[in-house]
């Protein structure tokens, strides 16, 4: 639920520390109703854009841009924020998040503009990248500083607070679907002596480090790259059952706008959904069928539609919370199968719970095995809720495919794709294109059979049904 509001507040709770700018050219932390900031000469829009990296979807006028001399600190948040944008005015809308003993309010869009000139606003995007650590002990990739906590059903308001005290601790975010919190711990606190603690407290189910994964890559396969690449020609399924591609974007110049239930990009809500690794364009080819694996029948008539989402930042890495966050965000969209070309060794109870409770809406998960025959489940394909996917090559099993007990069915793993993957166009090979095309044959047996399970879905794939 939202509502505008002349004002402005985000849930962080007590002793939270203030946090720098990009530049780190001012600091802002902001307490409920609280809030300081510290800039000198500062441009507003450099203030605003730190807003905006911290999820704020901002709207600003451009010709509303002075310099910044302020210094206040725990002060009416409609104050500071009086005095940050003056002589301009300004207008908030608010997220209601819930928590176990009741609602509290957090910041979700901020306009600023010239008195009169509201409609010059234009959305202020600014896409942060995760800040990435490794442990030295494991290997496993988590976002420095956050760690993710699940509170007991029922803990009071005073005790949450009395955890995040102890930790010094910010609220980033909130899921509503599994109840996980996503905070932010002081400047050098270890993530894993913040877990260590936590699992002392009666209050906390769970805490577990916000798991990184990288984006994947496919490899090049054997032979010359064609001269010409084909797109086939297939009309659009319009009104049947969605596949959300959750992968590193899609390129503008894809052919795909008329297959584009919606989209967005998960780290920068609102703004252009783009492709610089070129996997998630790829992706979305196989799983509309536009494009089709090599050795794969070519008899189907209708293309399936995409919901595309970019869940990879600009570096290549997401986390835990924000694959999370584009579940939500497939669910929203209608999408009945989730494609999910990507995955770790690491499991991550949050996403365990959130897959769960994805399928228990009706969706179908398909991720792959990987592309190193390790025996090693990979997660997502790995959860019990998600259908694990290897590749098949000319000969059977793809030599380099992963295998095991977690993966559910083999598919067609090498394609001609016009658009490479960090590389030119070719023909590539992997799991995640094995995995798009299990995605876009479920869809399309899923438009015949809506109510069929997912044992039937498969037994009609397996026996030719689906295309």
């Amino acid at each position: 639920m939202k509502t505008l509001f002349a004002l402005l507040a985000v849930l962080v709770f007590a002793s939270a520390p203030a946090l720098p700018g990009p530049a780190g050219a001012y600091s802002l932390s902001m307490d409920r109703d609280r809030m300081s900031v510290e800039a000198r000469g500062e441009p507003l829009a450099r203030i605003l854009e730190g807003l905006a990296a911290r999820g704020v979807k901002v709207y600003a006028d451009p010709g509303a841009n002075p310099p910044v001399t302020l210094s206040l600190a725990d002060r009416d948040a409609r104050r500071v924020l009086d005095a940050l944008v003056r002589p301009y005015s300004w207008a908030a809308v608010w997220d209601t998040v819930q928590t176990p003993d009741g609602p509290f309010h957090r910041l979700a869009e901020l306009s600023v503009f010239r008195p009169g000139f509201r409609e010059a606003v234009r959305p202020l995007v600014v896409r942060p990248v995760l800040d990435v650590a490794r442990d030295p002990a494991t290997g496993e990739l988590y976002v420095n500083g956050e760690v993710l906590i699940r509170f007991a059903p029922g803990t009071p308001e005073a005790e949450i607070q009395r955890i995040m005290t102890l930790l010094g601790a910010t609220v980033l975010d909130r899921h509503e679907a599994t109840g996980v919190w996503r905070v932010k711990l002081p400047e050098g606190a270890e993530v894993y002596d913040a877990i260590r603690a936590l699992e002392k407290e009666a209050a906390v189910a769970g805490a577990e480090p916000n798991q990184v994964f990288r984006a994947p890559s496919l490899a090049p396969g054997p032979g010359a790259a064609p001269a010409a690449f084909a797109i086939r020609e297939v009309a659009v399924q319009g009104d049947g059952p969605a596949v959300a591609v959750l992968d590193t974007g899609l390129l503008s110049n894809a052919g795909l706008d008329a297959l584009v239930r919606a989209s967005t990009d998960i780290f920068a809500p609102g703004g252009p959904v783009t492709d610089p690794q070129g996997h998630g364009t790829q992706m979305a080819w196989v799983a509309s069928g536009l494009v089709s694996p090599q050795g794969a029948p070519e008899t189907a008539t209708s293309a399936i539609p995409v919901v595309a989402v970019r869940v990879f930042d600009d570096n290549g890495c997401t986390s835990a919370f924000h694959v999370a966050e584009a579940l939500d965000f497939a669910a929203e969209n209608g999408a009945r199968v989730v494609n999910l070309s990507w995955g770790s060794e690491t499991k991550s109870e949050l996403l365990e719970e959130a897959f769960s409770l994805a399928e228990e809406r009706g969706m179908i998960l398909v991720a792959a095995a990987g592309n190193e025959p390790t025996g090693t489940p990979m997660y997502p394909a790995a959860y019990g809720s998600v259908l694990g996917v290897g590749a098949l090559g000319a000969e059977g099993r793809w030599e380099n495919s992963n295998y095991g007990d977690f993966v559910n069915i083999y598919a067609p793993g090498f394609a001609v794709l016009p658009v490479g993957n960090d590389g030119p166009p070719g023909t590539y090979a992997g799991t995640s294109i094995a995995s798009a095309y299990v995605s876009r044959l479920i869809a399309a047996q899923l438009a015949k059979t809506p109510q069929a399970s997912l044992a039937q879905i498969l037994s009609a794939i397996l026996n030719g049904g689906a295309e």
